[in-house]
């Protein structure tokens, strides 16, 4: 398992994620956003007229794991924010063996 943070949208760092693709090809991958499914970088990377290769991204990555849609990036009150984003983190993590070895940590640079 690898977890890679996207940072930077525009330009897409096409080199980078190349090169992780290259390096597990026969991985799957899995999007995950803290803003809902209509809102965020998913939506941008699939908009048409869009960035082509966000969009050879949003093909390589199947599934998303992120709030339902919603009219708002975030919620109001910080106690549910934090209810949020354990489900977050639980959702992206979900079906994946807790016994996997470790894997290296590659650096960015």
């Amino acid at each position: 398992m690898a977890v890679v943070r996207l940072e930077m949208l525009y330009p897409l760092p096409d080199a980078a994620l190349s090169a992780l693709f290259r390096r597990w090809p026969g991985a799957s991958c899995v999007w995950v956003q803290e803003e809902p499914c209509n809102l965020g970088a998913w939506t941008y990377l699939d908009r048409s007229g869009g960035v082509a290769r966000g969009r050879r991204l949003r093909r390589t990555a199947r599934r998303l794991r992120g709030p339902r849609r919603g009219g708002v990036p975030a919620g109001s009150f910080h106690g549910d924010h934090e209810a949020d984003q354990r489900r977050l983190v639980e959702q992206a993590f979900a079906g994946i063996a807790a016994s996997l070895p470790p894997r290296e940590t590659i650096a960015a640079d």
